[in-house]
């Protein structure tokens, strides 16, 4: 084993990984053997299966590049939160074997790791839920009803059809500073899951696959809760979780978000609303300025409204008269929200003007309040 820095913070995998800054590299050849972390546990971070031009460490010496596509989930599979592995024969972990059996190795990258507890409210549970395709009575909100059971039959995961990058997606109903997700992995069949992304933001373009990111490449094995660190944090109020590629099926036992509220946290946005003796109403300002629109629609108010960190607009007073904006100065901005954007500046054809306007008609809003 040669020690190897390695930058990535993620952590995954039955409780919380502790982060590690460093990591192992094992080279399994044709005899095999274990890999063990005793007493910590297996955190696997790269796979290279098959063989390299280039790489001997097995005295092999193939003429061409030969490695299998699905080698990482296969290896991860059988190592991936364990103290020690099962058996590794690099002839033997995927069958049939690629290259025709002959001089294969396994390049194994991987850290030690202690586990901890999460604590904290789950800010999924319960929550509304969709899916890209549901089959087999999985439904999306079985994997967010709070029963952690990985038995797909007693009717606690979810399920789409076997389709190209399927989804599934949690509505957390408020904008949520992410630093954990747990999911429950079913209890056969849990290499369907090796792969998966998780995308958290406010915008539900092209169903919130297109989000930032939290972690990187994911693996749970079978029968198994993961737990993937969002570090930094990433802040949204939609969790969506895609397996990228062809003929995949998702299924989720449970999915479980973890974080701290941002509620008109300023730091995350540079809208505020002003005028008001509640801290959801008033006239809205764009950095720092008012303008007036007016064209400005429902949709415009409830994307301002999420980008504030509320879950959308109050319906029967979305548009009143709020207040007077003394020592503030309006301008014409034209925005033309769909209303599933995160912010004023995802609109499309959003316009700003430099003329001013008069006071009395900026704009001003009400959102929905959080009753908590």
């Amino acid at each position: 084993m040669q020690p190897k820095f390695w930058q990535t913070t993620f952590v995954l995998v039955a409780s919380v990984w502790i982060s590690c800054c460093c990591s192992n590299e094992e080279i399994i050849c044709s005899d095999g053997k274990y890999v063990s972390c005793y007493p910590q546990k297996i955190r696997v971070h790269d796979v290279i299966y098959g063989h390299v031009v280039g790489r001997n460490e097995c005295n092999t010496r193939p003429a061409s590049n030969c490695t299998a596509s699905n080698g990482f989930c296969e290896v991860a599979e059988l190592t991936e939160g364990r103290q020690t592995s099962y058996w590794l024969d690099a002839r033997r972990v995927i069958y049939p074997p690629p290259c025709g059996g002959t001089n294969i190795y396994i390049i194994l990258t991987y850290s030690c790791v202690e586990t901890l507890t999460l604590s904290g409210e789950n800010f999924a549970l319960k929550k509304p839920a969709k899916q890209s395709k549901t089959t087999q009575n999985g439904f999306a909100t079985n994997a967010v009803d709070g029963r952690t059971s990985r038995h797909y039959y007693r009717g606690s995961c979810s399920h789409t059809d076997e389709e190209t990058a399927p989804w599934w997606r949690v509505d957390l109903q408020q904008r949520i500073a992410v630093s954990h997700v747990k999911i429950a992995n079913r209890d056969i069949l849990g290499k369907r899951l090796c792969g998966f992304e998780i995308r958290i933001g406010d915008n539900l373009k092209n169903n919130g696959i297109k989000n930032p990111r939290c972690g990187v490449r994911q693996h749970i094995s079978t029968n198994q809760d993961g737990i993937v660190s969002c570090e930094p944090k990433v802040v949204g109020r939609y969790v969506t979780i895609v397996l990228p590629g062809e003929n995949k099926i998702l299924t989720l036992c449970e999915v479980e978000v973890y974080g701290a509220s941002v509620l008109g946290n300023q730091n995350f946005t540079k809208l505020q609303l002003v005028g008001s003796n509640l801290p959801y109403q008033g006239h809205l300002l764009d950095d720092g300025t008012a303008f007036c629109d007016p064209m400005w629609s429902r949709e415009d108010t409830t994307v301002a409204c999420i980008q504030l960190g509320y879950p959308g607009i109050n319906i029967g007073q979305w548009n009143n008269s709020i207040g007077s904006l003394r020592g503030k100065r309006a301008v014409v901005k034209r925005y033309n929200c769909t209303g599933t954007e995160g912010s004023l500046k995802d609109c499309p054809r959003a316009i700003g003007a430099k003329e001013t306007c008069e006071k009395h008609n900026a704009i001003s809003l009400t959102c929905e309040c959080f009753y908590v």
